[in-house]
């Protein structure tokens, strides 16, 4: 039976939801699988570097296979939404984890039959992103149906901070097993990271009536659902604002970030091996901000945070081409670290609680394939840039670049108000499905002696 909760009591049964993460059985395999998931591609992105080049001599046939790479994204990334929206999420999660052990089996095994061969190589490449591009939007749109609302914000930062530490780990994993096993080893490592995540999220059992399967559409076309998914976001124009600000950060990211080592030789006069230094401070920074996004209540004022965001950005990254000392670099990184992994965590979680579950998997695909279709154009850029006029020039288009969209996103008024706020007294959360506990296992009451709600009624269409 519902109760009315007296006034500053959901405060408090917040913060009893947040320590009942730690109790979620449905979280940790779900976090545990896409820890494992993101370190294996971590891993197998260095090994395919690798192999190509150990056995080619060519930095065209590097290029090749991050050509490869990126294809499967623009390529399948909206179909990929459809799916998503269409099928379990939970079984697709399980089916991409094997089929990524799968395709990376294929590699040594290719390698004793018929010995290294480019084309080859370059197919499973693009075969393993294209199960990634699957993966990526599963996960997220999953999450709502395995935490409560008010854990959502700690469930993400967790999951954001770990996987890039997991990726990270990954690829430098991937150096000590070439070095240590030989490629037949690493790759057959990779193959048991990847059967991992597959296996642990076959142990994620969302309740009953928690929108654990995506809201169930009649069978139209792919090009239809696509339609009704670009329909929604023209009629939200927040988001569509939203997306247009991601693609310019994207962008004027791409211009400078891949260049940072060439920074830290021509403009630091430092060793390339301090290049780690400052990609480690800007990660340390990105795992402090996604931890602290529930804490500090981003979500409640996402539109102006992004907009400070973007600001902030831009003076820093002008910082970065105008006063060429390692430590102001180090500290710089280390700031745009912590914002970014704040404002990113923050998105997931906004877009999750916004977006209706039927059409989660298709907006975040949307987002997705146009921010990374911006991609190479801006490393294309900067590339330009950087060669012709040197790298801090490159630095300084990204920071009057980043300014800029911070000044454009703070006059769209839709965007600066993007926000979501928690729903006032009482809190309607689910008996079972309240951090995936069993009824059994919940409580006779909330903190401050208030009972906790019946479930309310779950609604599976697909528009708000």
């Amino acid at each position: 039976m519902a109760s009315s909760v007296r006034p500053g009591a959901s405060t408090e049964a917040e913060a009893w939801l947040r320590r009942k993460l730690v109790s979620n059985r449905n979280y940790w395999p779900y976090w545990a699988g896409n820890v494992a998931s993101w370190g294996g591609l971590g891993l197998a992105d260095v090994l395919f570097l690798f192999l190509v080049y150990a056995d080619t001599g060519s930095p065209l046939a590097v290029a090749y296979v991050g050509i490869a790479a990126s294809i499967p994204v623009i390529a399948v990334g909206l179909p990929a939404g459809v799916l998503v929206d269409r099928v379990d999420r939970r079984t697709l999660l399980i089916v991409t984890g094997f089929l990524q052990a799968g395709i990376l089996a294929v590699v040594p095994l290719s390698l004793a039959l018929v010995g290294f061969q480019l084309n080859v190589v370059l197919v499973l490449v693009f075969l393993l992103e294209t199960a990634t591009a699957v993966f990526r939007p599963s996960a997220t749109s999953i999450l709502p149906s395995l935490v409560s609302s008010a854990a959502l914000d700690d469930a993400n930062g967790l999951l954001q901070a770990s996987t890039a530490i997991a990726s990270t780990v990954g690829a430098g994993g991937a150096a000590l097993l070439l070095g240590a096993g030989g490629v037949y080893a690493s790759f057959a490592f990779g193959v048991v990271v990847f059967a991992l995540s597959g296996f642990v999220m076959t142990r994620i059992h969302p309740p009953v009536g928690a929108l654990a399967r995506p809201a169930r559409l009649p069978r139209l076309s792919v090009l239809s659902d696509l339609r009704a998914a670009f329909q929604y976001l023209f009629a939200h124009r927040a988001l569509l604002e939203l997306t247009l600000v991601s693609v310019a950060l994207g962008f004027f990211l791409a211009l400078s970030t891949p260049f940072l080592v060439v920074y830290t030789v021509q403009v630091l006069a430092a060793p390339a091996a301090a290049f780690g230094y400052l990609v480690a401070g800007f990660s340390g920074g990105f795992l402090v901000g996604s931890v602290s996004m529930g804490r500090l209540g981003i979500v409640r004022r996402f539109g102006w945070t992004l907009i400070a965001t973007l600001c902030a950005g831009g003076v820093l990254y002008g910082v970065l081409a105008l006063v060429p000392m390692f430590e102001v670099a180090g500290v710089a990184l280390v700031t745009l670290g912590v914002m970014f992994g704040l404002i990113t965590t923050a998105f997931f979680s906004l877009v999750q609680r916004i977006v209706p579950p039927g059409l989660l998997g298709r907006y975040l695909s949307i987002d997705e394939t146009i921010g990374l279709a911006m991609t190479p154009v801006g490393i294309l850029a900067g590339g330009l840039l950087t060669d012709f006029y040197g790298v801090r020039l490159a630095f300084g288009v990204a920071a009057v670049g980043l300014g800029a969209t911070g000044v454009i996103a703070f006059f769209l008024e839709e965007l600066r108000s993007l926000h979501f706020d928690a729903p006032p007294d009482p809190i309607s959360v689910p008996r079972t499905a309240l951090l995936g506990t069993r009824a059994d296992e919940m409580p006779a009451e909330l903190p401050a002696g208030e009972s906790v709600p019946e479930p309310a009624p779950v609604r599976d269409e697909v528009w708000p």
